[in-house]
């Protein structure tokens, strides 16, 4: 099912209503911002891919990015009435195909790895391994708008970088739940 952005907003928030248990919220858009020591915006460690790079503040990304800003908006006045709903936010990252692939089957490749994390730990990223120096700073991409929803683990769901360790861990994944 392809959906343009206002059915998938309605969507999303109507199962979050419905939910009884906690959700994962995948967004393919980049939920986290880092800048170097001078303040200047800066890639994170998985958005560069030998020499080609799609770094979270050029090009499509800044869109999307935009869009995601809404959608957790809405997201956000949408539980105020509702009861402790947790919601585990992760970022999707769908870029260094080796091909074309349609939309479901990256849909599915995203929601593969985090239903079994332990076995794809390579194509998660934490927050600690999103920097390329230590000097780096990262923040919430909501932070902005003053809805710091914490770094989410990033999610890759198109070829793990040969060099890619398997310690990654998803442990500490920041949630929606009352953080926004």
């Amino acid at each position: 099912m392809n959906l343009c952005y206002a059915d998938a907003r309605r969507t999303i928030i109507e199962q979050i209503r419905k939910q009884k248990g906690p959700i994962n919220l995948i967004i393919e858009a980049p939920l986290s911002v880092c800048f170097d020591a001078n303040h200047n915006p800066k890639g994170r460690t998985f958005e560069k891919r030998d020499s080609k790079t799609r770094y979270w503040y050029t090009g499509l990304g800044c869109a999307v990015m935009t869009a995601a800003m809404y959608l957790i908006r809405d997201i956000h006045e949408a539980m105020k009435d509702l009861p402790n709903v947790e919601i585990r936010l992760f970022e999707g990252f769908v870029s260094f195909k080796e091909g074309k692939t349609d939309d479901k089957k990256d849909v599915r490749a995203l929601r593969e790895k985090i239903k079994n994390a332990q076995q794809f730990q390579g194509s998660i990223y934490s927050a600690d391994e999103l920097k390329f120096d230590e000097s780096d700073e990262l923040f919430s991409a909501f932070r902005v708008a003053s809805l710091d929803c914490g770094i989410p683990a990033v999610i890759v769901a198109w070829p793990i970088p040969e060099d890619r360790h398997q310690s990654s861990s998803i442990q500490s994944q920041p949630s929606l739940s009352r953080r926004m």
